[in-house]
């Protein structure tokens, strides 16, 4: 059984709203399983994706245990535990994996110790898939831009008359050959601000507000609003870290755009390592 976790977690993607049974629903569903012969064996639940506080899993875990109380008046033995992902695996994420896990022990002693033999389980996809996965673009065209005064709304830019200099700071417009409807489509319900690394040093310190557009028709199709960048130049390439959970996997092909070509990389240690291993196994060669 998929119980519902408590609405306003603190984490990126709520699930809350989709899936799960709630509380007041369970001897219900529990009974109309009874009345169909139905074997339910246990309980189930996700916090939602990219947990920002590291005690989002006690509410869900006391409702669980709740469950599994009423599960066994009713005759139903319930041996397995799912507590579902959304931990962030990376360097830098909003909370780590360590402090997640602390909790969610924590909470597990109080309502599943050992002693009940509970068969808990739990779906990574996130902390797995993040972090292996590095995305790299280029500039495929800039716009040079300033600002109308005291105005700061990326449709109030103005292209600056080469012909005409002015004693202002421009701001720049990047349009790269990925975007929101690529590998970045998270970029529209995360909030999170995408500064990318550049793949060359700058040849100067001096930054600019700048934004990074994806290469599709479509004005929504913003990957930076505003951040600082250096001055670029069409053909300059950078990176994103930590692209490998919703980025390619939702990938569309608007406006005839393709999708990114894997190229897989390893470290010449770690890849002797990985040969000197396969080499055992029987029939290598």
């Amino acid at each position: 059984m998929r119980i519902v976790p408590p609405a306003g977690n603190k984490v990126m993607y709520d699930l809350s709203a989709k899936f799960g049974c709630h509380p007041g629903d369970v001897s219900d569903l529990l009974r109309t399983a009874k009345n169909l012969d139905l074997d339910v064996v246990g309980v189930s639940f996700h916090v939602g994706s990219g947990i920002k506080d590291p005690e989002v899993f006690a509410t869900s875990l006391q409702r669980a245990s709740s469950v599994f109380g009423i599960a066994a008046k009713m005759g139903f033995t319930l041996h397995t535990l799912d507590v579902g992902g959304g931990i962030y695996g990376h360097r830098g994420a909003p909370v780590s994996f360590e402090k997640v896990a602390t909790a969610l022990n924590r909470s597990l002693d109080e309502f599943f110790p050992v002693s009940s033999n509970v068969k808990v389980m739990a779906e990574p996809g996130r902390f797995f898939a993040a972090s292996p996965f590095t995305l790299v673009t280029s500039v495929i065209a800039k716009r040079k831009c300033t600002a109308v005064v005291g105005e700061r709304d990326l449709n109030e830019l103005k292209t600056l008359d080469p012909e005409k200099p002015r004693d202002v700071t421009p701001r720049y417009m990047y349009y790269i050959n990925d975007g929101v409807y690529g590998s970045l489509s998270f970029v529209l319900s995360e909030d999170t601000c995408m500064i990318p690394t550049l793949v060359k040093v700058p040849a100067s310190d001096v930054t600019f507000t700048s934004s990074l557009w994806g290469p599709t028709c479509d004005g929504s199709d913003c990957v930076l609003k505003e951040g600082p960048l250096p001055e670029l130049q069409i053909g300059d390439w950078f990176y994103f870290e930590n692209m490998g959970a919703y980025s390619l996997s939702l990938h569309s092909r608007f406006n005839g755009m393709a999708v990114p070509e894997g190229h897989y990389m390893c470290e010449e240690e770690i890849w002797e390592t990985v040969l000197k291993g396969a080499r055992q196994i029987d029939g290598y060669k």
